[in-house]
């Protein structure tokens, strides 16, 4: 048998089985793609330290991170629609003022179509604390961040929140 009706005979599932349920790639093939997938991550890790926050034990990692990934992989992210932006008010500050929250979804998508949306929300009572101070561009970008940081980790499957989600 040709080497090309072998990969033909035993692969799988190609890309023109769209309906089939079953892995494109076999049992090791795919152990092996994980094996260099956890690689980069930590290769990225290693490379930027500065970037990842430790609480409680578990690592989160930042804004920079979640962009340089993005390159990495070769993403465009973007708002699912910029006029998206929602903005609510859910109850007031103790200092009277509205508590407003801001609500984005953003959409990562990988060179070869795959896509993942992500969404973020922030309030005014949330960026409140502390030392903090309230701005509607604050808690906006902030919003922004998360829903950014959300859509290319789950598009990529690094599988955690960012640090950016965190509440300290």
């Amino acid at each position: 048998m040709a080497t090309q009706e072998m990969i033909e005979a035993t692969a799988i599932a190609t890309r023109q089985d769209v309906g089939s349920p079953l892995p494109v790639f076999a049992g090791q093939q795919m152990v092996a793609a994980l094996v260099a997938y956890r690689d980069l991550q930590g290769a990225i890790d290693k490379a930027m330290p500065d970037t990842i926050i430790e609480l409680d034990g578990k690592k989160f990692r930042r804004k920079p991170y979640w962009r340089a990934v993005a390159v990495a992989f070769n993403l465009t992210v973007e708002p699912v629609t910029p006029e998206q932006n929602e903005r609510s008010v859910v109850g007031v500050l103790e200092d009277g003022s509205d508590n407003y929250v801001y609500s984005v979804t953003y959409r990562a998508t990988a060179a070869n179509g795959r896509s993942q949306c992500g969404d973020g929300s922030c309030s005014a009572a949330e960026k409140s604390r502390g030392r903090l101070k309230t701005s509607e561009h604050n808690v906006r970008s902030h919003a922004h961040t998360r829903a950014y940081n959300r859509s290319v980790s789950n598009l990529v499957g690094f599988g955690e929140v960012s640090a950016e989600e965190v509440v300290r």
